[in-house]
């Protein structure tokens, strides 16, 4: 009874491991992957409406209300001319939106193995980071300098954080290593 038992118990564990299993580690021979932390991603688009600017819309204004909603703002309402013809009294105002795709999370990159991380790579990434002012001599002196403005240049290009990722190489212009 005892092994039917951990059986069952196995196979409750193993199922509530799927989610977590279908997102291991690629693998392919020479490469090597870290799982690295992007930020936010939206979407964003514009939209353009004819606002109306008179004093009080009437029946024959040709004026509608439409509620506006942007992301992390109480919706408002604008009143819109629907016949930009017939009525003049209004200017084209432009309304940027946002919605958010993928909140931060992690995500396996292919990074520069462990055994490839040189003196020469790391002068190379150094010297770019300089010439881009993330770091100055003063920081160099420190890998944590290195560090540090490696990760603040990675969150300003929306890169994935903290490794030597591919993207973030390939940001910095650097090919070779």
């Amino acid at each position: 009874m005892r092994k039917q038992f951990t059986y069952i118990t196995i196979i409750i564990f193993i199922n509530s491991l799927n989610p977590i299993l279908a997102q291991t580690r690629p693998s392919e021979r020479g490469i090597c992957y870290a799982k690295c932390l992007l930020k936010d991603y939206y979407e964003t688009w514009e939209e353009t409406y004819p606002v109306y600017m008179g004093e009080k819309a009437d029946s024959n204004s040709y004026v509608e209300s439409i509620d506006i909603a942007l992301e992390n703002e109480e919706p408002f309402y604008i009143q819109i001319v629907t016949d930009t013809i017939l009525n003049k009294d209004y200017i084209m105002e432009t309304f940027l939106f946002e919605k958010l795709i993928e909140g931060e999370y992690t995500k396996w990159r292919e990074i520069v193995c462990a055994e490839d991380v040189s003196n020469e790579l790391l002068s190379k990434i150094a010297d770019k980071l300089i010439s881009l002012e993330y770091l100055d001599n003063r920081r160099i002196i420190l890998n944590k300098g290195i560090k540090e403005a490696l990760v603040e240049f990675q969150k300003d290009n929306n890169l994935p954080v903290g490794l030597f990722d591919l993207e973030t190489l390939k940001q910095l212009e650097i090919t070779k290593w």
